[in-house]
């Protein structure tokens, strides 16, 4: 399956297809510890607006959440006390914040 942003990428000149790829283009350099060369620039910037324009971040986050989301559901009672540690810690943490305000 080709990365959700390939098809941007194609569709705007860029033909590189995926990261990896890209980093074995003899033609792009010796990789890292050098500048950037223009067209690595290029596609690099090219790279951002494909993952802005797709929203590539915001549905990863909501694929991640969901994910979590059903594996805290199905292990609510082993993840109880973490909770409660967690609720012990930030209230510790309130504490110190507000000693030192």
């Amino acid at each position: 399956m080709p990365p959700p942003t390939s098809g941007y990428a194609a569709g705007n000149g860029y033909g590189v297809g995926t990261g990896r790829r890209a980093n074995g283009d003899p033609h792009r350099g010796p990789g890292f510890g050098g500048p950037a060369s223009p067209e690595e620039i290029a596609d690099a910037v090219a790279n951002v607006r494909c993952k802005m324009e797709s929203n590539l971040v915001g549905v990863l986050l909501a694929v991640i959440s969901r994910y979590q989301e059903e594996f805290i559901a199905a292990h609510r009672a082993e993840l109880a006390p973490l909770e409660r540690w967690l609720d012990t810690v930030r209230l510790n943490a309130g504490v110190v914040v507000a000693e030192h305000e």
